[in-house]
């Protein structure tokens, strides 16, 4: 897989596992949880960071990122946490069916934007779920730099296994 690729996708890996470990920390009704001040629920936020698993998937398959609309929130974690990872292994088997071919450069830059949705999210996570804040899997994600705006260039071939 191309490194930058690879890069992407491994961000997005171990942002919605601190995502998801928020959520859990959070318990019962966090997803019905309303932003203070934006009045935007704690599910919309994970709605979002659906849509953007669903735009690289179509992307990383050569489709359009249109019309992949998804369905209502989840309505608890346990509804959640389980689409959001199996959405997570089908982006990766769209990335790993690249092989070590590099998707074009405009394709590439939109997924490396876009993978980082949950660091787009950070503030709102946060300020829904501020129970997690003190949690050290969070305080370490807290502290993570924003990704470059521009994936790397090219670069050799990863060839990593697939998450389990």
């Amino acid at each position: 897989m191309d490194v930058a690729l690879r890069a992407a996708v491994d961000r997005l890996m171990y942002e919605q596992a601190v995502a998801l470990h928020m959520l859990d920390l959070a318990g019962p009704g966090a997803l019905e949880r309303r932003l203070p001040g934006s009045g935007k629920g704690a599910a919309e936020i994970f709605g979002e960071a659906e849509e953007a698993l669903r735009r690289i998937e179509a992307l990383l398959a050569g489709g359009s990122p249109e019309g992949n609309a998804s369905g209502p929130p989840p309505a608890t974690p346990q509804d959640a946490a389980p689409g959001l990872r199996a959405l997570l292994r089908r982006v990766f088997a769209a990335a790993a069916s690249l092989g070590g071919r590099r998707p074009s450069d405009d394709v590439l830059r939109e997924v490396w934007r876009t993978a980082s949705i949950y660091t787009a999210l950070r503030p709102e996570l946060l300020a829904a779920f501020p129970e997690a804040a003190d949690d050290a899997v969070v305080r370490r994600w807290q502290r993570a730099p924003e990704p470059p705006a521009d994936p790397p260039g090219p670069a050799a071939v990863d060839e990593g296994e697939s998450p389990a």
